[in-house]
């Protein structure tokens, strides 16, 4: 699978190659932008897990694909009737500064409102 993803010319593919979205108990986050050279991202809120990667995947490739300017405390949101979330930049914690799956180009964190 990996290296048909490869031989597919849209960036989507790349994002599926490399990015993956992990849930904990009240957070799900992604691992892996780091790979593509953006940040990742954590979404802080007790959301349904299909919710919560809708909300991960269409962020990050606005991110990765508008590559728009972001400012702490920004709002974010999918569509005008979901729930909005606030932005907010930091380290990548998740993970050890030697470890594979660390970020340093660091997390949005996705806070709802």
């Amino acid at each position: 699978k990996w290296i048909e993803l490869t031989e597919d010319e849209l960036p989507t593919a790349v994002m599926e190659g490399f990015v993956t979205y992990v849930g904990g108990d009240d957070y799900f986050y992604s691992c892996g932008m780091h790979n593509i050279g953006f940040p990742d991202a954590v979404l802080h809120a007790d959301v349904p897990p299909d919710e919560a990667a809708r909300c991960l995947d269409v962020f990050l490739k606005y991110l990765a694909f508008e590559q728009p300017t972001i400012h702490e405390n920004e709002t974010f949101s999918i569509s005008a009737d979901a729930p909005a979330y606030r932005l907010q930049k930091s380290q990548c914690e998740m993970f050890e500064g030697d470890d594979l799956f660390h970020n340093p180009f660091g997390v949005w964190n996705l806070k709802p409102i």
